[in-house]
């Protein structure tokens, strides 16, 4: 049994990761390249986040643990496009500087999504465990 819990949970931390990766990359390539910043961007923002509200509902998952990427890509997207900056080097320093600010928390958050997996995976073995309890007492009388 426990080793069959620890497959179940390794597997749903496989599928949980690749699919909120996938959650950020898919409408990254449905995305004509050809399309205007300015609806590319709220338009890649509303796919991902809608892939990611699919991820959160599937898995039981936390909303803001899940959207802490997508939080940071908005504020990677606002710190590139604004015009106060005076030359490319400048911009780019911004956006990283955004980036560097925002990896602990996207780790913190895996780890927080991470540890609500296993939390899951527990609550479903004891569950799935109860009913054979319950069909053993009632063998009894």
């Amino acid at each position: 049994m426990e080793k069959n819990t620890m497959f179940l949970l390794s597997l749903l931390r496989v599928a949980a990761a690749w699919s909120i990766l996938a959650a950020y990359t898919i409408p990254f390539f449905i995305i004509p390249r050809t399309v205007h910043p300015l609806l590319g961007w709220p338009l890649y923002l509303l796919g991902s986040f809608s892939l990611s509200s699919i991820v959160i509902n599937v898995f039981l998952l936390h909303p803001m643990t899940v959207l802490t990427t997508w939080f940071g890509f908005i504020g990677s997207a606002i710190g590139d496009g604004l015009p106060w900056y005076l030359n490319g080097v400048v911009r780019a320093l911004a956006v990283f500087a955004c980036a560097f600010c925002c990896a602990p928390l996207i780790w913190a958050s895996l780890v927080k999504t991470m540890s609500s997996l296993h939390v899951l995976i527990e609550r479903d073995a004891f569950r799935l465990g109860e009913p054979n309890q319950n069909a053993e007492f009632t063998k009894l009388y």
